[in-house]
């Protein structure tokens, strides 16, 4: 009788203690908007075809792998989620029918907890502006 009273104490603390899947915190979004010198949205106008839209994790000088899962919501490009899921910095290439740019993405794991922080998006020869968790490419 004693050992099962001290298993089924031990089964139960062990499903409730805590664990990294108690703090998950999900990635942020990270958001492309599209415009030109005046401001109109380039997905909106249809200067920028949504099917030609790709995105590539630049794994070295000679390979890569393609970031699938992203969307198109409000004529913006949401990145998918999981981009950002790595401890370090990694260096994308973004293409569609009117332009091609690199971008690198520096995150870091949380502290005891399961989820990562986007410490910088940085591109290379762009103007862009930030707005939350929207970056604005002219």
């Amino acid at each position: 009788m004693k050992f099962l009273l001290a298993a089924t104490l031990l089964f139960s603390l062990f499903f409730i203690s805590c664990n990294d899947d108690d703090c998950y915190q999900p990635s942020e979004k990270i958001i492309f908007e599209f415009v030109n010198s005046k401001n109109e949205n380039l997905i909106e106008n249809g200067s920028i075809n949504v099917s030609t839209i790709s995105i590539t994790r630049i794994l070295d000088e000679n390979s890569s792998v393609g970031i699938t899962g992203n969307k198109i919501e409000n004529n913006k490009v949401i990145l998918h989620e999981a981009i950002s899921r790595f401890d370090g910095s990694a260096n994308f290439l973004f293409t569609t029918n009117l332009k091609l740019f690199k971008f690198n993405i520096t995150s870091s794991k949380m502290k005891d907890c399961n989820g990562y922080t986007i410490k910088s998006i940085n591109f290379d020869n762009l103007n862009t502006s930030k707005s939350e968790n929207t970056y604005k490419i002219v």
